[in-house]
């Protein structure tokens, strides 16, 4: 820190780990990490989640690669 200050902590499994129950991401931890790095307006990313998260209900990918495929609109720029 600026001031010299110095912090150290210790851990035996980084969060994400899958390997703990208290470390793995569960689907909240994904979609809020998702929205935060993705740049995607929350509608755009709404679309992208839903998608992903039904995609096991789907006859095929079509709907995940569609909406991964339209570039949409990006927040704060231009999409």
């Amino acid at each position: 820190m600026r001031d010299g200050t110095r912090l150290q902590a210790e851990t035996d499994f980084a969060l994400g780990d899958p390997w703990k129950s208290d470390t793995a991401y569960g689907d909240d931890h994904v979609v809020e990490k998702f929205r935060v790095a993705s740049g995607l307006s929350k509608a755009r990313a709404d679309e992208v989640i839903q998608a992903t998260l039904s995609i096991e209900a789907q006859p095929d990918i079509e709907p995940i690669v569609s909406v991964l495929r339209d570039p949409g609109e990006v927040s704060g720029g231009e999409g």
